[in-house]
């Protein structure tokens, strides 16, 4: 299931900072899960703990009863998220999108209308970025793009500033570049290394991998003056 909406990639540059968030829907009742779950597997997957994060997330659904009320949804959904992640960094995609798909299943319909987006909720934006790689690493692009240019949006919208902003708009350029969509692929994909570059570094993995998309970018462009001007840029790959 892709998303509804399919916003232009100008209007995503420009950035949405001035929009209010949302006004948060709270509940008298307990959450599903401990609220520690959610953490510890996130430091597991930052840490390329996948088995472990798995393990832990697995237990965690098994026994968790059924939702009682919204944040409880979005409680579970995001523990379907994590797991997806989990699996996908094992390389166990097909396992893998079944999860994303679940998460993103449940929370979509929590944020309606889908006009309201980028108003939505950070688990809704994550949940979409998640089944949006893995699409793209099926080679997917198509539905890649939609998933993770939505993402996008609330991200820009609520954290222009984080380095998963910046990353992830790396990632909707790759998807448009792999679809031949060059001049609209070049602004996301070297915007994204210049911000990566900025605030991690030349050496830092994650502007390696923003180096790489530009690279890939220029190359399927036949456009070898812009990978010569980008390699010397960087202090590990000439500059």
């Amino acid at each position: 299931m892709t998303p509804r909406l399919h916003l232009l990639l100008p209007a995503l540059l420009l950035g949405l900072a001035g929009c209010p968030a949302p006004e948060a829907k709270t509940s008298s009742s307990a959450t599903t899960k401990p609220p520690d779950i959610g953490s510890k597997a996130d430091d597991l997957i930052r840490t390329d703990k996948f088995t472990q994060a798995e393990a832990l997330l697995r237990s965690a659904i098994a026994s968790a009863p059924a939702p009682q009320s919204r944040d409880d949804q979005i409680t579970a959904a995001a523990l379907h998220r994590r797991l997806a992640q989990s699996l996908a960094g094992q390389q166990r995609y097909d396992e893998a999108e079944p999860e994303a798909q679940t998460a993103y299943d449940e929370l979509q319909p929590l944020f309606e209308p889908a006009e309201d987006y980028p108003i939505g909720h950070e688990e809704l934006a994550r949940a979409a970025w998640t089944l949006g790689e893995i699409n793209s690493t099926r080679r997917e692009f198509e539905a890649a793009e939609a998933l993770m240019r939505d993402a996008a949006m609330w991200f820009e919208a609520h954290q222009p500033t984080s380095l998963d902003t910046a990353i992830l708009l790396g990632q909707v350029g790759d998807c448009m570049a792999q679809q031949g969509r060059y001049a609209d692929a070049e602004d996301a994909v070297t915007q994204s290394y210049e911000r990566l570059r900025k605030e991690l570094g030349d050496a830092a993995p994650e502007t390696l991998d923003a180096l790489q998309r530009v690279i890939f970018l220029y190359q399927a462009w036949d456009r070898p003056d812009k990978i010569q001007e980008y390699l010397a840029t960087n202090s590990v790959t000439g500059g």
